[in-house]
């Protein structure tokens, strides 16, 4: 029997030293065996890093043991700074945890602590190697470091085309290194525009697995590179329809998600402003939950005084203030994401109409109903949660933190199959045929 420990990454980590960066990693062990443990590799100067690292330990008896993790800041003189520890009974697991960890200082010790670690848990019964005492050997992992200075081509092998545009080209890119398939967008200099100079801004400053993760930047005379995390599961609509059907507990799990990376942004001082379909994607096709969050070419980073003023955004998924042109918050997100779960749950948007004056009026009196036909089987709890979202008042509007409470989020959900791919399919041809037309980027 044996116990794999996934660990994704950390948020809002206390710095540790007078820089106020700090370089943290992880070390998990049991507590019947602390000598037996692995460590993460080291973050450089991210207070929120990801990892994505997978440790297998072996048990003898899951229902008595314990997880042993601490966080640590690296020092060169190996002097390491304490950031906090927790552990985690596995006799409370049964599959799998997929949980945000709090970090919590050491008994009878007053050092600050804040930060949380996300981790997945789960269990095997195979039986498991025995595991040498002492650190386990870590992959080779991608150290931005080593880009400095260099060119594309002296770290990357560059694949096959994944996509093409106007002013930029899509391929694959190899890390010399360590062979891992990663992303890079070519953009010819000349295009680079007002949009791409603030998604690379946005991208630059956020680290969540559920958003796109920039890699590295290069630049030539004539293009500018950017590398980027790997996806390839596609759309996350398209995968629905072509998957056929799905449930309300995977919806639910996904809408969490997204809550959780708008949550994390907006932590971060980032309105995404143009939440919808188009910018879901899916890491891989094996997981429909897996969902990625792109494109923050219509981002702003702004602070809780300042208002936005900017009409953008695509419509059907803006918000009402956006329309009023009275000035905005982080609020007009959540309301995207009320739309979008409105549509993942019955196939079809809250608000549509042929024409935009039409479409404004129903989004500025948030008329929408939840038809039997197609709702009968949703649960109240997820209609609730819609309601709670698409409030015209974004003082009434759940924040991300406040969405993350609300029960239909929090609780299981029906595993019984939701029949919205037809509606869907339709959705998205539509969709399609007027995104190009109808979109605001102003």
């Amino acid at each position: 029997m044996s116990v794999v420990i996934k660990a994704i990454g950390g948020r809002n980590l206390a710095a540790k030293d007078s820089t106020g960066k700090s370089d943290p990693f992880l070390k998990i062990s049991l507590a019947s065996n602390p000598k037996l443990k692995v460590k993460t590799q080291i973050i450089k100067q991210d207070l929120n890093p990801t990892w994505n690292e997978e440790f297998t330990l072996p048990l003898k008896d899951a229902s008595k043991e314990v997880l042993n993790i601490t966080c640590w800041d690296w020092d060169k003189f190996a002097r390491n700074d304490f950031m906090g520890e927790f552990t985690i009974p596995l006799g409370s697991i049964t599959g799998s945890k997929d949980e945000w960890f709090k970090l919590n200082s050491r008994p009878g010790k007053d050092d600050k602590i804040s930060g949380e670690i996300h981790l997945v848990i789960s269990l095997s019964g195979q039986p498991a190697p025995t595991a040498p005492v002492g650190e386990h050997k870590q992959e080779k992992k991608i150290n931005v470091e080593e880009f400095v200075g260099k060119k594309l081509t002296e770290c990357f092998d560059i694949g096959k085309e994944l996509g093409r545009g106007a002013f930029a080209t899509v391929k694959v890119a190899i890390h010399k290194k360590t062979g891992e398939e990663l992303a890079v967008k070519i953009i010819e200099r000349g295009a680079a525009d007002q949009n791409l100079i603030r998604e690379i801004e946005v991208m630059k400053k956020v680290n969540h697995p559920n958003v796109i993760k920039l890699v590295a930047i290069f630049e030539d005379e004539k293009f500018l590179y950017l590398v980027m995390e790997l996806v390839t599961g596609g759309e996350l609509f398209d995968k629905i329809v072509e998957k056929g059907s799905y449930t309300e507990k995977e919806a639910a799990v996904l809408v969490r998600k997204m809550v959780d990376a708008i949550g994390y942004l907006h932590e971060q001082g980032i309105a995404h402003r143009d939440l919808k379909p188009e910018n879901l994607l899916l890491k891989s096709p094996k997981d429909i939950t897996e969902v990625k969050i792109a494109d923050f070419g219509l981002s702003r980073m702004i602070d809780q005084s300042k208002m936005m003023q900017t009409a953008c955004g695509t419509p059907g998924y803006v918000a009402p203030e956006v329309l009023q042109a009275q000035g905005y918050g982080f609020e007009v997100d959540m309301w995207s994401i009320g739309v979008i779960t409105y549509i993942l749950l019955c196939g079809f948007p809250p608000f549509y109409a042929e024409e935009l004056p039409e479409l404004f009026e129903q989004i500025l009196k948030a008329q929408y109903t939840f038809h039997e036909e197609y709702w009968g089987h949703v649960s109240k709890t997820a209609k609730n949660f819609i309601d709670s979202l698409l409030q015209v008042d974004p003082k009434k509007r759940l924040t991300a933190k406040a969405a993350l409470e609300h029960p239909w989020l929090k609780t299981e959900q029906s595993s019984a199959p939701l029949a919205v791919s037809s509606k869907l399919k339709e959705t998205i041809i539509k969709r399609r045929e007027t995104a190009k037309a109808n979109t605001m980027q102003v």
